[in-house]
């Protein structure tokens, strides 16, 4: 068995980037924070330039290796 096989463990090459996840601790702020997200516990960083606070809500875009790649999630129109 593969981690990618385990449930919750998102895949290298997952297609859907949609998922959505909770700060859940801020490392360093503005630059590497502790998400909630595929039921577990994730290492998280952002492209884009925000200072995430504990309990907001953002959309992974991407995983390198055991960490996510955040953005703000953004409020339905």
């Amino acid at each position: 068995m593969t981690r990618s096989s385990i449930i919750g463990y998102p895949p290298p090459d997952r297609s859907d980037h949609s998922h959505e996840g909770t700060i859940n601790e801020v490392i360093e702020p503005g630059k590497t924070w502790r998400v909630h997200a595929y039921g577990s516990l994730w290492q998280a960083s952002s492209k884009v330039t925000t200072e995430f606070e504990i309990g907001d809500r953002v959309l992974v875009v991407d995983r390198n290796g055991n960490k996510l790649l955040i953005e703000p999630l953004l409020p339905q129109q």
